[in-house]
């Protein structure tokens, strides 16, 4: 009873998190990009793969690999500000 519970409230915070940042986005006039569809997408995949464990429908193996590979993603990629600076660095040159 008590992993229903938590898996409830896992996903209504993500609720609350991703009305939270569609209201911020509409008050402040931000246009949707890719990087708060990500950022809603993480709010989803945490509590998912939490349940899982939760329910015993995955092995502990497999929740490590797809929490690091989740860690590598996030840390690994560029952000945008990088990504155009090296574009117009590189547009400058030729």
């Amino acid at each position: 009873m008590i992993n229903y519970i938590l898996v409830g409230g896992l996903f209504f915070i993500a609720l609350l998190l991703t009305a939270g940042t569609l209201v911020y986005m509409r008050k402040t006039g931000a246009p949707v990009r890719t990087n708060v569809v990500q950022l809603i997408g993480l709010y989803f995949f945490i509590p998912l793969i939490l349940a899982l464990a939760l329910f015993d429908k995955i092995d502990a193996n497999v929740i490590s690999t797809l929490l690091g590979v989740f860690v590598g993603y996030i840390f690994g990629k560029e952000s945008l500000k990088e990504e155009w600076t090296n574009t117009k660095q590189g547009q400058g040159q030729g």
